[in-house]
């Protein structure tokens, strides 16, 4: 496994399970999270979906 800075540097370095593995260590409680903002758990799922989606570290 490894830390998360790990997990980021293998995903900029090609290796896709990198982000795999930041994805499901943060997806549930980002989603609560943003549900706790928002107030429909649809549409928290929908904004979690989409910062993966676009979040790309520099």
């Amino acid at each position: 496994m490894g830390n998360d800075a790990d997990r980021c540097r293998r995903y900029l370095d090609g290796d896709d399970n990198g982000i795999v593995e930041v994805v499901d260590k943060y997806h549930e409680g980002l989603t609560l999270y943003l549900n706790s903002i928002v107030g429909n758990i649809c549409v928290a799922e929908e904004l979690m979906q989409e910062s993966f989606v676009k979040w790309k570290p520099m």
